[in-house]
């Protein structure tokens, strides 16, 4: 087997990385991700009022 691998494995490999949490609370790795995808969600919901904003305006 080369060093390359099938995405599927690659998959594996990261879910497996992922699950493990130390007792003594999330990695920062882990918590940098919560937090990326809660802005995300913010933002989401931003873009959303925004456009509902937008709307009224030119009604």
């Amino acid at each position: 087997m080369t060093g390359l691998k099938t995405p599927a494995e690659s998959k594996r490999e990261k879910k497996k990385k992922k699950q493990p949490v130390p007792k003594g609370g999330l990695p920062e790795e882990h918590s940098a991700h919560t937090q990326r995808e809660s802005d995300r969600a913010d933002f989401k919901i931003r873009s959303k009022t925004k456009q509902a904003s937008g709307h009224d305006e030119r009604v």
